[in-house]
């Protein structure tokens, strides 16, 4: 299977912007996608001149870094900054925002939100990117709704949710590890509803049970990434396959600089020799 691999820099978010592009090179990365948190502030924001905009495309160039995906703006939060953000995806020539959809969780797997708090949630979703996703469709640019809890939750959820919004530009991303994680399901059986639809992949693996806050380096958790690959490659998908996190149970922010690189590569290899075999 050929794949186009690559990380995403919220694996060093904790060290600055330009020693995560230092890294994401070492490790032998061309590809990103860009979360914008970094410890000497963000790396883009909605409020970027175009000057800015150019200035962190010339960076990632200088670089020889190919960005992918950049993340979406909630527009129920505020429209104008969602039109934004794509403004900014499109001058810099990005193909893909990530989006996160609703929260269903007054307290994670203690306290849901009623039915009816979630119901207009999601009615209020769906209006508002109803109003901005007509920019993203004359900008060139594809949301791509990661699951995420919420109306986001299953790949039945998330269908639904792409469903009501009814736009092409409107589209899935796969995130197996959030699905076995927020959900506690089978990501395999679950994604078969979003691949008609799969744009772009959120790479991460999860171990332990449901909510257990474990992601460890591709391909040494529960996520059976072959026959994820399969059922991608049988669907056709050829979009960005994106490392979004292997910082097993200590958290983004517990492992040091050496060993984000070292798990970086070790899970570029991984992948490789899994696709290889797909």
């Amino acid at each position: 299977m050929d794949i186009q691999l690559g990380i995403w820099n919220l694996n060093w978010s904790h060290f600055t912007f330009e020693e995560a592009l230092a890294g994401i090179r070492a490790t032998g990365y061309s590809v990103v996608s860009l979360y914008p948190a970094h410890s000497d502030g963000p790396c883009y924001t909605e409020e970027f001149t175009d000057s800015q905009i150019d200035a962190l495309k010339d960076r990632l160039e200088a670089c020889g870094l190919t960005c992918a995906m950049l993340m979406a703006v909630n527009p129920t939060a505020s429209r104008d900054a969602a039109r934004r953000r794509i403004d900014m995806a499109q001058r810099m020539g990005v193909p893909y925002l990530c989006a996160t959809g609703t929260w269903e969780w007054v307290t994670f797997l203690q306290e849901r939100k009623s039915d009816d708090v979630l119901r207009a949630e999601h009615e209020a979703y769906v209006s508002a990117w109803r109003e901005v996703i007509g920019h993203a469709a004359d900008a060139g640019v594809t949301v791509t709704l990661k699951p995420h809890g919420g109306n986001s939750a299953t790949g039945a959820i998330l269908k639904a949710t792409i469903d009501d919004v009814g736009s092409p530009a409107f589209q899935a991303s796969v995130d197996a590890g959030n699905v076995r994680f927020y959900e506690g399901l089978d990501p395999v059986a679950d994604v078969d509803p979003i691949l008609p639809h799969a744009r772009t992949m959120c790479l991460k693996d999860h171990s332990g049970p449901r909510g257990h806050a474990d992601f460890p380096i591709i391909g040494d958790g529960g996520v059976d990434h072959p026959w994820l690959l399969r059922k991608l490659q049988e669907a056709s998908f050829s979009g960005p396959m994106l490392i979004e996190r292997f910082d097993g149970g200590s958290g983004r922010t517990g492992i040091n600089y050496h060993t984000v690189c070292q798990r970086a590569v070790i899970s570029r290899e991984n992948i490789l020799r899994i696709a290889a075999g797909v």
